[in-house]
């Protein structure tokens, strides 16, 4: 029976014994009549629970953040030569996006049109 009751409840009959209360319903007649009864096994020693610490993961905005800390005068350094490399087509782009975007431009210097190759273009109605 024991068997039979803890597989419709899901677990095993050892299960059952060891972690639920027996009620003694042999004298029901009356609440007070019910006797609790214990078949549980005598206390164990108890052992420290393991102390597992929580998973580290890698911190790329913290590395980033490091890494440029570190290596600030090397990236300065970079950015500088990339600008003055690239210095032209920088300009460009910025001349383009204050005439296209910018409400404080109009019309660009024909010094700068010449420099730069710059276009107007009248189907796209902005400068290219």
């Amino acid at each position: 029976m024991k068997d039979e009751l803890a597989r419709k409840m899901r677990h095993s009959a050892t299960i059952a014994q060891r972690e639920y209360r027996k009620i003694d319903v042999s004298n029901a007649a009356h609440p007070d009549n019910l006797v609790i009864t214990s078949h549980m096994q005598p206390q164990q020693e108890v052992t420290a629970p393991i102390v597992i610490e929580p998973r580290k993961y890698f911190d790329l905005k913290k590395w980033r953040a490091d890494y440029r800390k570190e290596h600030k005068e090397e990236i300065n350094n970079k950015a500088k030569d990339d600008c003055k490399a690239n210095k032209d087509a920088i300009l460009r782009r910025h001349i383009l996006w204050n005439l296209n975007k910018s409400q404080n431009t109009k019309v660009p210097k024909q010094a700068s049109i010449e420099k730069y190759n710059l276009k107007y273009d009248e189907i796209l109605k902005r400068w290219v």
